[in-house]
């Protein structure tokens, strides 16, 4: 006799990372923007990036985190030597 284990996996209802169409919990900006909480949080207090409250959720509108991803200072390259 033969005996197989099933497990049936179900997708996780992270309540933590659930906003509103159109805009992104911490959690998920943070994700997406490759950014740590701290910095994130760093940036809104600076006032560099605008969050709203929905209850006790922060979120930050996705119109936002683009305009913030786009007022990014510009890396320029440094040390090349032309040939």
């Amino acid at each position: 006799m033969v005996w197989r284990s099933w497990v049936i996996v179900m997708p996780s209802l992270d309540t933590d990372d659930v906003a509103p169409i159109g805009a992104l919990t911490i959690s998920s900006f943070c994700r997406t923007y490759n950014v740590g909480r701290t910095f994130a949080y760093s940036e809104i207090s600076k006032g560099r990036l605008e969050a709203r409250k929905a209850g006790s959720r922060t979120i930050i509108l996705k119109t936002e985190a683009e305009r913030w991803a786009a007022c990014l200072p510009t890396l320029k390259p440094s040390g090349l030597v032309a040939a």
